[in-house]
């Protein structure tokens, strides 16, 4: 197959050339389980019919038992599996009991934040060890108490990765992390962590001193969430807009808790007016755009409301896919997955952390994360984000012009019920933070007419790579509701996010070779 790499235009263009590609591998029914892209450390994996989501969410056997893969967070890499299966044998309490079982985090501060949350969830304190001499900690624990620690390794995002996991086997005597080497062909410039910052500061126009970098965009969040915590102990966050779900599970879980504002509208912004006058925040936190629903709140208004609270103002910009928004105005803390636009191959996890040097917060924010940070992303994993992340601005334009097209085509179906995208959610805020240059993004939601016969046929007929993650250089569709909220879904339904939404983030393909998808699904939606 073709590499997923380098494009100069939408015609003849060898990444896009490869996406259609992969997708042809990737859409019958026999992909189930396969990894997106092919890759052993793929992020992604195929659930091509509207079943296997279902069955994935519910357990069956049918469909786990296909998975090679799955999104990291979410779903226990072959190999990560592997490494806590030797933690187990290696632990004292695990070998004497086989009712014992481990979780490896990549610090030993990370294990200890992970054996506190399991015993404050279960009543029973963990045990620690360390997994030789990687720098990598076990969290022993009773089988019984695993969903608590997968529950922290879901929500906080600080996690071991494959690759990671790869290299503590092979050697369990070789120290892991802080094990910085220079990026390919550019001896010059440093580290790989100075590359990666200087590279990422550059695109969003921050000073790369102001940067940190994380094993996943949840890791940064999760990160900007402790230095709150530390900054205003015991005070609620606030959450205004409906967001990514674990973005929520970081305020509900960790910390003093969350007031979730779902609407983001007058309401809201009038409920969060009355608790910044009464003191009763620690930071708000949003996303710009918002995912699935991809609208923004009144950005210049919500942070004149938190500067004169002097509350933090934390925005996730991931979706904002590096080149189109500018938020240097009014966002304190940017939040980033790296995984999404900045790699945009589906094959490596990685998050940043950015304080706005121009906030009047900055420096007391950029002490409590420099406080609470390690150096957490592995080398190789930075030497992969590095050369992935080199053709982003060239990937980036070109996923704007194509899923701005597709988009403005969609509303023009009879089959379709809403289409949420920047340019149609709540346009008029997001046109405040969009770049002079800049696009829409390749996000987007879908809502069908006779939604709940429509969506399962049309899922299964469109021929194009179904599963989750974003930013990828080959589109990527899955029936976001059911993923994210599968245990709550009247929850979501309640604050406007429907179970038949399907999410879409457009890749490299061309517009014709997706129109002419979404028709022929559209024609298998009807029968």
């Amino acid at each position: 197959m073709t590499e997923l790499r380098g494009c100069s235009g939408a015609d003849g263009c060898p990444a896009g050339e490869a996406a259609q590609q992969l997708a042809e591998t990737r859409t019958a029914a026999e992909s189930l389980g396969l990894p997106i892209p092919d890759s052993s450390h793929a992020v992604s994996v195929s659930l091509p019919r509207w079943a296997d989501n279902v069955g994935y969410e519910e357990g069956e056997l049918r469909v786990t038992s296909q998975m090679q893969c799955g999104y990291p967070r979410f779903f226990l890499h072959p190999r990560v599996r592997e490494l806590f299966d030797a933690a187990a044998a290696r632990s004292e309490r695990s070998a004497k009991s086989e009712d014992y079982t481990a979780f490896v985090f990549p610090s030993r501060k990370v294990a200890i934040r992970c054996a506190g949350f399991v015993s404050a969830t279960r009543g029973r304190t963990p045990t620690l060890e360390a997994f030789g001499r990687t720098g990598l900690w076990a969290v022993c624990l009773p089988r019984e108490d695993s969903p608590a620690a997968m529950s922290f390794w879901q929500h906080s995002g600080e996690i071991v990765t494959s690759r990671m996991a790869e290299a503590a086997l092979s050697d369990p005597e070789r120290p892991l992390l802080g094990q910085d080497t220079r990026a390919e062909n550019e001896p010059e410039a440093g580290s790989l962590t100075d590359t990666l910052t200087r590279r990422l500061g550059e695109w969003i126009q921050i000073e790369p001193d102001n940067i940190w970098l994380y094993p996943s965009g949840m890791a940064a969040v999760a990160a900007a969430h402790r230095a709150i915590m530390q900054l205003r102990p015991g005070i609620r966050t606030v959450q205004l807009g409906f967001p990514y779900v674990d973005i929520l599970k970081v305020q509900q879980h960790f910390g003093a808790g969350v007031c979730f504002l779902p609407r983001g509208d007058a309401a809201d912004m009038a409920e969060l007016e009355r608790r910044l006058r009464e003191g009763r925040v620690s930071a708000v936190f949003c996303e710009i755009p918002g995912n699935p629903l991809l609208t923004c709140p009144d950005l210049p208004a919500l942070s004149a409301l938190c500067r004169a609270a002097t509350v933090p103002l934390i925005v996730d910009d991931t979706l904002g896919a590096l080149f189109n928004t500018s938020l240097h105005q009014w966002a304190d803390v940017l939040v980033t997955s790296l995984t999404k636009y900045f790699s945009g191959y589906g094959d490596v996890m990685a998050g940043a952390l950015t304080v706005n040097p121009a906030s009047p917060l900055a420096d007391a924010m950029r002490d409590a994360v420099g406080r609470t940070t390690e150096n957490l992303l592995f080398a190789e994993d930075a030497r992969v984000l590095e050369r992935n992340s080199r053709d982003a601005p060239e990937r980036i334009r070109q996923i704007n012009a194509t899923a701005e097209a597709l988009c403005d085509w969609l509303r023009t179906r009879q089959e379709v019920e809403s289409v949420a995208f920047p340019k149609f959610s709540t346009a008029e805020n997001f046109a405040v933070c969009r770049r002079e240059s800049g696009g829409y993004g390749g996000l987007f939601s879908l809502l069908l007419t006779e939604a709940s016969n429509r969506t399962p046929r049309f899922y299964d007929a469109l021929d194009v790579c179904r599963g989750p993650n974003l930013g990828t250089n080959f589109t990527l569709c899955c029936p976001y509701t059911l993923l994210a909220h599968y245990g709550e879904l009247e929850f979501a339904e309640e604050r406007g996010v429907s179970r038949w939404l399907l999410r879409f983030s457009v890749g490299l393909e061309s517009f014709d070779w997706l129109k002419e998808r979404f028709e022929r699904a559209f024609a298998a939606s009807a029968s």
